[in-house]
């Protein structure tokens, strides 16, 4: 059987959370964007990323929601 180690502390520990935050919100609440991005910046400031999308696929439609 295998233990998990203690988890990080200090900065380390506030992003990890931050980030396992983000996805359960994403993932099994169904919040967020469809597609986004989010930047974490120091000290520990999560931001919204902006996404540039290619000549290609900026002609297309986004795929409609489920």
């Amino acid at each position: 059987m295998r233990h998990l180690g203690s988890p990080p502390d200090g900065a380390l520990g506030v992003a990890v959370g931050t980030l396992g935050a983000l996805v359960f919100q994403r993932l099994r609440l169904g919040l967020g964007p469809a597609l986004g991005g989010r930047w974490l910046v120091a000290p520990g400031t999560v931001e919204e990323m902006e996404l540039r999308r290619c000549s290609r696929c900026a002609g297309r439609e986004p795929p409609a929601e489920p």
